[in-house]
């Protein structure tokens, strides 16, 4: 039930405002009747006063017609609050500077020039007036919006036709390894609050290698939700770049991420999203890199105050692509957005910025300053961690440890959480003391310890073998999928699967691969008991930390691990028809992911024409004109190839003939150049644009003609086809 109060001080507000504007207007209407124009100062002002005015009505419309909800109300108060005092303002300048009608020439002249002196006040009230103005209308339409079902139907096609990467699996996990206090240096700083509100929209935080970036990327996100939760007109859009997931590396990724985010706080949908939905064929095909950009920087000009945070850009795979798009959303004039990026300071990150953010709002993560977390850290690992219990009544012992991690870790959370890893196998006041003395003073050195003991150790086999799939996995690994991989064996006879080998329990890739490897819950919020996650039940996500990212962050690495197919991709494009039913039948393959130059994986069945493959990978839902690859789409990948069974297969199920990409730039102009006569009476018998320019040979009938395919020449022609298109 709305609170009466509040509404009806709301209403007064907004009458008194309308009130004050009118009055106002009529002595600026009244100066300029009597002297023919008003002071530069006051033009544009006269005009956004009739607008706020009757945004004003509008609003005030809205809350007696209860289509404005009481939290909406209790919202647009600031508001208003803001609006009187900028009137005021304005009142307050007008009657110093304005002339009166009677008053002698010499006293028009001398208030005329302080009018000058006071010019750059009356546009900041002009800006400030305009900014209300806009946010007032915001929340007419936000609040229209939510009662029309129809927008949410839309948003939920939307979503799924951009099915962008998950990044709050990102901030969940680094929130359970945030302290309640981490961060307050940052999050209490005057440098936090200016970018919040009135400062440089755009900074940038910088620091090395687990130095607990992501972690602060976390508290700021969790600041920044708890700041836009009472407030509509503020929204908040995340990013996780991350090495252990392929989906998290990729610009327009993050972009679909951020207009799928975004989409919840627009009022009503984006004009140019929807035109770009149905430009694809109401979603069956993927949007441009063009058609994204324009999506989000429509979405962006509907949010009066949009908040943007992305997490390690270091992480990204094609980094000149990320500063491109972050450089176009910089450009764009009406959108207000506010960006806070974190990434190690690396030289083509920072010249990429450079642009972007001026150097008082670039922000190293300095060892003095994060120090103080790092000892927090340590003091509740120590407190609260199974591996220290006989240390939790031993204050004396505990502080001593953490005196040493906090003086030695130069800034370096990672750096303090291998030593704490070793530290809790110390069983003995003598072996922990022993350790202190001898901590490694890098974390590189770290690295090299921990690599060292697995390689002298029993489980040596088994440690490489778990390093090797993590290192390569497209996505954080199952822990049940880990203990299977451990089974594998290759020897120079043959390679096999050996049940005996089969490590038993998940905590053993722990006990083997230290503090190289992480285990975490589902993203789904399962604790310790192993519930099921989002892809799997009875397993938890395992991902390569420390050393393996150093591996993967060199340029080189990073592009011969994205040349790699996926499992799914290669069984398709081999025709394992028992491998493909296995993969799909496991629940989490990705049937439309992209790979490399074959696309989509049934872009590679359809090229190789394996029909019973491509046939299971559409019953498992793969997008039949999904774009990508040399070849565009599967039709014509299928066509490329002389698999006119797989391509009359395709086309029942609806595959776009004149779908435009690929080698031959389309199917009709495929089916030509390899003389399939049947297969182009099809084409031609479904729409086929036989005209159509571009691919390799220009049209069908160039390429039917270059090839020497006279009958389908003949059946071109037949058709109409433009012998000089």
């Amino acid at each position: 039930m709305a609170d009466p109060i509040t509404i009806v001080g709301a209403v007064a507000s907004i009458v008194q405002l309308i009130d004050f504007g009118t009055r106002v207007l009529v002595r600026l209407n009244e100066y300029r009747s009597k002297n023919e124009e008003l002071p530069d100062a006051f033009v544009h002002i006269s005009r956004q006063l009739p607008l706020l005015q009757q945004v004003l009505k509008n609003t005030k419309v809205g809350i007696d017609d209860h289509v404005i909800s009481l939290e909406d109300v209790q919202a647009i108060k600031s508001c208003l609050v803001g609006c009187h005092d900028q009137m005021k303002k304005l009142d307050g300048i007008l009657k110093n500077i304005l002339p009166d009608a009677q008053e002698g020439t010499m006293k028009s002249i001398t208030k005329g020039f302080r009018s000058l002196w006071k010019e750059s006040d009356v546009r900041k009230i002009d800006k400030e007036i305009e900014s209300y103005a806009n946010i007032l209308t915001f929340y007419c339409a936000w609040s229209s919006s939510k009662l029309d079902p129809r927008n949410n139907d839309m948003r939920a096609r939307l979503k799924q036709w951009l099915a962008p990467p998950d990044p709050f699996s990102n901030l969940n996990k680094a929130l359970k390894s945030r302290s309640v206090d981490t961060g307050k240096w940052y999050l209490q700083g005057k440098q936090y609050e200016a970018w919040k509100t009135t400062g440089h929209p755009y900074t940038w935080l910088y620091g090395s290698a687990g130095s607990g970036k992501t972690i602060l990327s976390a508290g700021i996100v969790d600041d920044l939700q708890t700041f836009c939760r009472d407030d509509p007109a503020r929204s908040l859009a995340i990013f996780f770049f991350d090495f252990n997931d392929v989906d998290k590396q990729d610009a327009l990724k993050m972009v679909k991420s951020l207009i799928s985010q975004f989409l919840d706080k627009c009022p009503g949908i984006p004009d140019a999203l929807q035109a770009a939905y149905a430009a694809c064929d109401d979603g069956r095909r993927q949007p441009s890199e063009h058609q994204l950009l324009t999506a989000l920087k429509r979405t962006l000009e509907h949010l009066p105050a949009p908040f943007v945070v992305l997490d390690a850009l270091d992480e990204c795979n094609a980094r000149e692509d990320l500063f491109d798009v972050l450089q176009q959303i910089r450009s764009w004039d009406k959108s207000s957005v506010r960006m806070l990026a974190t990434s190690r300071r690396e030289i083509d990150i920072e010249e990429g910025l450079e642009k972007l953010i001026p150097a008082g709002s670039t922000i190293p993560l300095e060892s003095h300053l994060v120090d103080g977390d790092i000892r927090t850290y340590v003091h509740e690992r120590l407190s609260s961690d199974t591996g220290f219990r006989r240390w939790q009544t031993d204050q004396p012992m505990q502080e001593e440890i953490e005196m040493t991690l906090g003086r030695k870790a130069c800034g370096m959370f990672r750096w303090a959480a291998c030593q704490l890893d070793v530290l809790a196998k110390c069983v003995t006041r003598g072996k922990v003391r022993r350790a202190l003395q001898d901590l490694p003073k890098t974390l590189d050195e770290t690295y090299a310890r921990i690599l060292q003991q697995i390689d002298e150790g029993e489980n040596t086999e088994e440690a490489l073998k778990i390093l090797r799939w993590l290192a390569y996995a497209e996505r954080p690994l199952m822990a049940d999928e880990l203990l299977e991989v451990t089974g594998i064996v290759i020897d120079e006879a043959h390679t096999r699967f050996d049940e005996d080998e089969v490590l038993e329990d998940p905590r053993d890739i722990l006990r083997i691969c230290s503090s190289l490897v992480s285990i975490t819950s589902g993203s789904d919020g399962a604790n310790e008991s192993d519930e099921a996650d989002d892809e799997t039940a009875n397993s938890r996500d395992a991902s390569m930390s420390g050393p393996q990212q150093e591996w993967e962050s060199t340029p080189d690495i990073r592009r011969e691990i994205a040349e790699l197919p996926s499992p799914l991709h290669a069984a398709s494009h081999q025709g394992l028809e028992d491998a493909v039913s296995a993969i799909l039948d496991h629940g989490n393959a990705k049937v439309n992911s992209q790979w490399a130059g074959e696309g989509t994986a049934l872009q590679a069945a359809s090229a190789e024409g394996h029909e019973k493959v491509a046939e299971m990978l559409l019953a498992k839902g793969a997008d039949v004109n999904a774009q990508g690859g040399f070849y565009g789409n599967a039709l014509q990948a299928a066509l490329a190839g002389g698999h006119e069974k797989v391509a009359e297969m395709l086309l029942a199920k609806d595959a776009d003939v004149n779908a435009q990409g690929g080698d031959y730039g389309n199917a009709l102009q495929a089916a030509s150049a390899e003389g399939h006569e049947k297969v182009a009476e099809m084409l031609l018998a479904k729409g086929a644009d036989m005209n159509a320019q571009g691919g390799r040979y220009g049209n069908a009938l160039q390429a039917a003609s270059t090839e020497g395919h006279e009958k389908v020449v003949e059946i071109l022609l037949a058709k109409g086809a433009e012998v000089v298109a």
